[in-house]
């Protein structure tokens, strides 16, 4: 297979599952980095939802906790990148676009079944960076049947491109779905926007909002610049005219 043309190897890996490739991912480096190459257009492991709620929601306590080893999150930083992350801890940067000095929990559904993972909103140092890092990872590296985002529990689209940027082997910073849910309700909407446009992909995309404003705002980013992100968009509480009247200002 390894004198095959790289277009024809990709074909025949296309034919396999999530597990069938992670074993072959595992037997040597070609392949590891050949599948990471391409594995936006691979299958990828599937769990029924994905969702982020605060660390106070103490239905969390009956879901499993998971806590990765060194080994798993331990890689070496280049001195530039280290620098970035050090800035990124002194300056502040959130995890979610919230204030709050809290850990945010990210639960992870499949079946009947459901684990847990934390991440703090404000990284104290390079390990917690490596474990956000870590963690994120693993989600753009998976599909979800459905994801629900609440307000302020939303990923910071900075500290997303603080945490990936020496994304050498140019891995999808994006998370993948069947369904999305997402309430708008601050005033972060051009971080909201930044997020939704370049770290979401969903088959469909409803949005809500109780501010008028906002939700036109937001509503108008997707419709114009979402390109393929998003196969259908649902929005409540909007007057919908406004949204086509902007619309053909900027096409016309």
């Amino acid at each position: 297979m390894y004198f095959l043309p790289s277009e024809v190897q990709l074909d025949i890996l296309k034919c396999l599952n999530f597990k069938q490739l992670l074993n072959i991912q595992q037997t040597n480096r070609f392949y590891e980095n050949f599948i990471n190459k391409y594995e936006e257009e691979l299958a990828r492991k599937e769990f029924d939802k994905l969702e982020v709620i605060s660390s106070f929601n103490y239905n969390i306590i009956k879901y499993k906790f998971l806590t990765p080893t060194p080994e798993l999150y331990d890689f070496q930083l280049s001195e530039q990148l280290e620098e970035k992350w050090r800035w990124g801890i002194k300056k502040k940067i959130p995890m979610f676009l919230s204030t709050q000095h809290v850990k945010i929990n990210i639960i992870v559904y499949k079946l009947k079944r459901a684990v847990y993972f934390q991440l703090p909103n404000f990284p104290k140092n390079i390990e917690e960076m490596k474990i956000n890092h870590y963690w994120l990872e693993q989600i753009f590296k998976c599909a979800f049947k459905y994801v629900e985002l609440t307000q302020y529990f939303i990923f910071n689209p900075q500290m997303i491109e603080l945490l990936f940027d020496e994304n050498k082997i140019k891995m999808p910073l994006q998370i993948y779905s069947q369904k999305s849910d997402l309430v708008i309700s601050h005033q972060k909407i051009k971080s909201l926007s930044k997020f939704a446009l370049n770290h979401l992909i969903s088959n469909q995309f409803s949005v809500s909002s109780c501010n008028y404003y906002y939700a036109i705002y937001f509503l108008f980013k997707i419709l114009t610049e979402g390109g393929n992100g998003f196969s259908t968009v649902c929005c409540w509480c909007i007057d919908l005219s406004k949204i086509y009247i902007r619309i053909i200002k900027k096409t016309y």
